[in-house]
């Protein structure tokens, strides 16, 4: 199974997959030294620090790496301190559990609605900034969710 065979496509037919093949590819073991801007791996999950990636000095090599993880490697990472202020992560968790709740609330079917994937889609106008969350989008217009 390769996604890159099937170009354009966004979704998996059952003729894709391949029982043995997905199984040989998670039984595989990550090995530390095949990613050396990593700075451990757990239950062959990739941990970075992200302090030493900042610092890294060959940011094209820090830039390859999780890419590779991702699509020949365990493809899952974990980056420790991505967010040195987490009261930003905090913030937008309060926001995306308040959307949530809404739509729950609504009584509408899941799935029915087409959702949107940018920041009028609810993150934007909800954040509390003035204007939205700074990307020139501004708050969302009346009638727009």
């Amino acid at each position: 199974m390769s996604v890159a065979s099937a170009p354009g496509r966004a979704w998996l037919s059952e003729q894709d997959c391949d029982l043995d093949a997905f199984r040989a590819l998670i039984e595989r073991t990550t090995h530390l030294a095949d990613y050396p801007h990593a700075a451990s791996v757990a239950e062959n999950v990739l941990v970075y620090e992200a302090e030493r990636l900042r610092a890294a000095h060959d940011r094209d090599a820090v830039r390859a790496e999780p890419v590779r993880a991702f699509a020949d490697g365990p493809g899952i990472v974990v980056v420790r301190g991505a967010f040195p202020d987490l009261s930003v992560v905090d913030r937008v968790t309060s926001v995306f559990e308040a959307l949530i709740a809404e739509r729950r609330g609504s009584g509408a079917t899941p799935g029915a609605r087409p959702r949107r994937r940018t920041c009028r889609g609810g993150r934007c106008a909800r954040s509390g900034a003035p204007g939205g969350c700074g990307r020139g989008c501004g708050p969302v217009r009346n009638g727009e969710s």
